[in-house]
């Protein structure tokens, strides 16, 4: 009679088994199902069979485990301080091109007379109404784009969809 099929039977037909028997029976059972207790299948196998090899594939796999644990709680907090930083930069990086833009009309190159230019700051930094044109100015620092706002405005004055109101109240 197997041993699988006695652990079944009725307690007084029952064979008797240690207790590392049993559990390599209820994990045979289960590694069918759940892939993970194949590892801990091969384990208990191995604990059978009391060779100083199987204990040291054992020692190695338990030491494998807990150093790949290891790295992935220390991967995980340095994918957490990379985003802090990242975020610390991207911070310094918008109040830099803030402050940049006070200064941005004082410049040799500005487009307009600084005299006739008006600050917004949002959605466009800049307008300069002159004799002959109404300027947009939009200041950008390093590799910063467009924001999707920005994007429509542009589009409409180059579209010429710009229109004048004249409200009166009495």
């Amino acid at each position: 009679m197997s041993s699988y099929v006695s652990f079944f039977l009725p307690s007084a037909s029952r064979v008797s088994f240690s207790f590392l028997e049993t559990w390599m029976v209820v994990i045979s059972l289960f590694s069918t199902i759940f892939p993970i207790v194949n590892i801990v299948r091969y384990l208990s196998f191995s604990l059978l069979h009391n060779s100083m090899v199987n204990i040291v594939t054992i020692a190695i796999i338990i030491i494998g485990i807990v150093v790949s644990y290891w790295q992935y709680r220390k991967n995980k907090q340095l994918h957490q301080y990379v985003q802090d930083l990242q975020s610390q930069v991207k911070s310094q990086q918008v109040k830099y091109g803030k402050s940049f833009e006070h200064f941005i009309p004082f410049i040799q190159d500005f487009p307009a007379d600084r005299e006739k230019t008006v600050f917004l700051g949002m959605p466009l930094d800049f307008i300069a109404f002159e004799e002959d044109a109404v300027k947009f100015i939009e200041v950008k620092t390093g590799q910063s784009q467009l924001s999707p706002k920005q994007k429509q405005i542009k589009h409409l004055i180059k579209e010429r969809k710009v229109e004048w109101y004249e409200l009166r109240y009495e």
